[in-house]
């Protein structure tokens, strides 16, 4: 849904904030509990344009980032976004339960062809068609999917500090079937109150599973009018 709020954000940065009377979460929020540990790791799922990656590169140049893209016009961008920026390493795969090749749903502003198309999904949309009626989906691209541990192991990462996932719908899904969740510290992900997306897993049930692994929730930005929020979860 970032098609969404950037284009809020444009004329007041606390706009959507004010219209819905949620908590903003900033990338400060994350990075301030990272600041005890020497060279931290931040994997971004859902990088899009790179709008969020090159702000976590720019605000704390410690931090090593794994940023994962898979569609092809968005990686485009993405690269040169962050061209340059040594903390920065990108990825053009989904992070899924399963690793192998699917087939991604993918988003477009209408009448804005060339934007990013940062509401793909790997599930289908549902409810997220007349939710956000300046999205379209007309597009597919078959894309490389990975798990999360398959993609650990194969890059020798044994431990991940913090985690930036916007993936319209597939996070617990990720999450669920991983192992070096166990890992991490903090995570800052995106959740769904209504189906937007189909088979979509709902924020009590995502919620009900990272308070099992040991996190607990430290702030909600929630979005009641448009069905989805973002929360932000640190390991207790």
């Amino acid at each position: 849904m970032k098609e969404m709020i950037y284009k809020l954000r444009k004329n007041s940065y606390y706009y959507l904030q004010r219209i819905t009377g949620s908590k903003q979460i900033y990338h400060q929020d994350v990075i301030k509990r990272l600041k005890d540990i020497k060279k931290p790791i931040l994997l971004e799922a859902g990088a899009a344009d790179g709008r969020d990656t090159e702000r976590f590169a720019r605000l704390y140049p410690r931090v090593t980032i794994y940023a994962f893209e898979p569609i092809d016009k968005n990686y485009k961008i993405l690269q040169n976004r962050v061209n340059g920026l040594t903390n920065v390493k990108i990825f053009k795969l989904a992070l899924s339960d399963s690793t192998g090749t699917a087939e991604m749903n993918v988003s477009q502003i209408v009448g804005q062809p060339d934007e990013a198309a940062t509401s793909s999904s790997l599930l289908y949309p549902e409810l997220h068609i007349s939710k956000f009626t300046n999205i379209a989906f007309h597009e597919k691209e078959t894309v490389k999917t990975i798990t999360l541990d398959d993609w650990a192991e194969q890059n020798n990462i044994d431990h991940i500090d913090a985690m930036w996932l916007d993936m319209q719908g597939m996070e617990y899904n990720v999450l669920k079937a991983s192992k070096i969740i166990n890992t991490v510290k903090v995570i800052y992900t995106e959740i769904s109150l209504i189906e937007l997306f189909k088979d979509s897993v709902l924020y009590t049930e995502y919620k009900s599973l990272l308070v099992s692994l040991g996190f607990r929730v430290v702030k909600e930005e929630i979005h009641k009018e448009f069905g989805y929020g973002n929360v932000l979860f640190i390991r207790k």
